[in-house]
């Protein structure tokens, strides 16, 4: 069994390839009354951690997968996630922001210009077929 953290709610995991390292475990977490989601990705005895995934709170963790986006031959993890600012008029409606992240060596990288094509798009296949265009 995967133990990510005590006091972690820890959602489905995928097994795969992720950047160069191969038999890698990988899962959203969340944590604390914020539901900050984190990133969490174990290959062998190597934990590599996001952070926080955006600065709001989280509302609903969506589908995460590994897809090679750039055809470097490495995979990159995408999350899709709903958030809410808890600021203002707005701060209660929720908003899709996605995570593209990838990992190098044991740190784990926004890729920024990947995530700011699929931003806020809502579905999985938007989001993939997103990544797959040049």
């Amino acid at each position: 069994a995967l133990r990510m953290g005590v006091g972690l709610h820890t959602g489905p995991a995928i097994v795969g390839a992720v950047g160069d390292k191969k038999d890698c475990v990988a899962a959203v977490v969340s944590k604390g009354d914020r539901m900050e989601f984190e990133l969490i990705v174990r290959c062998g005895e190597t934990t590599a951690r996001s952070g926080a995934l955006q600065q709001w709170a989280g509302y609903e963790e969506g589908p995460f997968w590994l897809q090679d986006i750039n055809g470097d031959g490495k995979n990159e993890v995408i999350v899709m996630a709903s958030w809410m600012s808890g600021a203002g008029p707005t701060g209660a409606v929720p908003f899709q922001a996605n995570s593209v992240l990838r990992l190098e060596g044991a740190a784990l990288s926004h890729d920024t210009a990947a995530e700011a094509k699929i931003g806020e798009l809502e579905t999985e296949d938007a989001a993939r077929k997103g990544l797959s265009k040049g």
